[in-house]
Formats: C-alpha cells, structure tokens, sequence
C-alpha cells in the first residue's frame, strides 16, 4: 500500500515520433506531401496548336464580317476597311421649299457609298436625294430636294458605304 500523499504511477505513455509541421501559408515539401507518391495522378494534358494539327479535331472558325472593299497589308493578308468619316458639308443651311447642291467631303468613300439624312434618328423622306456623284473616295455630290412642309431645324447627315458601314454625323439646318 502506498501512503496517501502518492499516486500510483502510471505507466509511461507512448509518444508517436514528432511530425513536422509547415508554418500556416506555406505549401508541404515534396517529402511531407499529404498525398503518398503512389496515389498522385498525373495532370491532365492539354491540347496544343501542335496536337491539333495531326488531329482530325477542326477548331470553331471566326466568322469575318463581310465587306465589299477591303485593303490589302504588306503581309499579304486583308483587313478590313473603316468605316467612311465625314470632315465637310456644303452648304450647312438650306432653304425649306428649295433645290440645292449639297457637297460632302471625307474619306473612304466607295462606289456604293449614298448619304442618309435623320432626324430624331428617323430617316426624313420630306428631305430627297437625287443624282447621286462620287468623285473620289474623298468627295461625294447630291441635289438634295427640300420639301415646303419639312420642318424647321437641325437634321443628321451621315454617309453609308456598301458595307453598311455608317459615318460620323454633321449637322443640317433647314431655314427660311
């Protein structure tokens, strides 16, 4: 029997041998890797431009806009034309009830390039185009007709190429 200010001993514990552990934020070492050599997969490899060529896989084609004029780089390839710009309109005013010539210069002007006119962003058809001239891809003449009834004010002019490509705007005003 034991005097009563002592224990029996336990006997002594069994310690696992000490792990280390990597401070909080840094990735295990190779040694320390969570997952045994044995059960780790290789990563999945990805398709290059270079497997492609030898497979029968076609990659999705990029649809080009389309247009009917284009210009050709010195690689040999074709790039789009921007759209046309408008730099001048003659004259800015014009009289309500009158015929007059009309002259837009600007550039990328192409033979199929025709003027719009809008208001509000409407089309105004009391405002019409007639004889139509393009002079060079930088000039295009037009009679414009301006109806009795149209009224006063500021309308847009723009011009479309046969792309369908529109330009900036300048601003028309109709008077007395």
């Amino acid at each position: 029997s034991l005097p009563p200010d002592k224990a029996p001993e336990d006997p002594p514990a069994t310690l696992a041998p000490p792990q280390k552990v990597p401070p909080p934020g840094a990735a295990p070492r190779a040694a320390e890797s969570l997952t045994p050599p044995a059960t780790q997969e290789e990563p999945a490899q990805l398709e290059t431009r270079e497997d492609l060529k030898d497979s029968p896989k076609e990659l999705p084609s990029r649809r080009e806009p389309q247009t009917d004029e284009t210009t050709e780089e010195s690689s040999g390839l074709t790039a789009p034309t921007p759209a046309p710009k408008i730099h001048r309109l003659e004259p800015m005013v014009v009289r309500r009830g009158s015929s007059t010539a009309l002259r837009i210069t600007g550039e990328g002007f192409g033979p199929k390039t025709k003027a719009v006119i809008r208001r509000g962003g409407r089309p105004i058809h009391a405002l019409r185009i007639l004889g139509r001239k393009i002079d060079s891809p930088t000039a295009l003449h037009f009679t414009l007709l301006v109806d009795r009834q149209l009224p006063l004010g500021t309308y847009a002019v723009t011009v479309v190429d046969g792309a369908g490509r529109e330009s900036n705007s300048l601003t028309l005003e109709v008077g007395l």
